[in-house]
């Protein structure tokens, strides 16, 4: 994946109101990527974040679109366009966002789930704006998301996460 021009490969969970990233891994790094493990990112403006709330609760959802904070002149800040692309994500399974964290990065996500489809977490990836929408990398982050969901069920580990959503 990293051949593909990726910067960074994430995994976030849900924390709160914000998306923690549990896990990254660097690539190429021809762009500065502002997430790491330990950090804790904006919902509304990510796309884990927002495959984490596409996903998620109304209470979250509502929590969230009542403080949409500017963070580029890109970020979504409009609730009803807000709620419009969480109804895209639900749909096409993937979230996008592109200059809405960090101008110049494309992110693009899919859920990872645990125990009953539940969803526990996201799998992304973040790579320069100048490439393509990123659209082209989600069927190989569809394979590796359903790889973990497996493991992670047959672990156990889904089924304690998925009792904390």
């Amino acid at each position: 994946i990293f051949k593909l021009g990726v910067d960074a490969v994430q995994i976030a969970v849900l924390d709160g109101l914000r998306c923690l990233i549990v896990d990254r891994i660097a690539g190429s790094r021809s762009m500065e990527v502002l997430s790491r493990p330990g950090v804790r990112l904006p919902l509304h403006a990510t796309g884990v974040g927002k495959v984490l709330l596409a996903n998620g609760n109304r209470e979250l959802q509502e929590a969230t679109l009542a403080s949409l904070e500017r963070i580029t002149d890109a970020t979504i800040t409009d609730p009803k366009e807000l709620r419009r692309q969480l109804n895209e994500v639900k749909l096409r399974g993937y979230a996008t966002t592109k200059d809405e964290l960090a101008l110049g990065a494309i992110s693009v996500a899919v859920p990872v789930r645990g125990y009953g489809g539940k969803v526990v977490a996201a799998l992304g990836v973040v790579i320069p704006a100048n490439q393509k929408d990123g659209s082209h990398l989600v069927p190989a982050l569809k394979v590796t998301a359903d790889g973990l969901s497996k493991k992670m069920v047959a672990a156990g580990v889904a089924n304690r996460a998925a009792i904390n959503h």
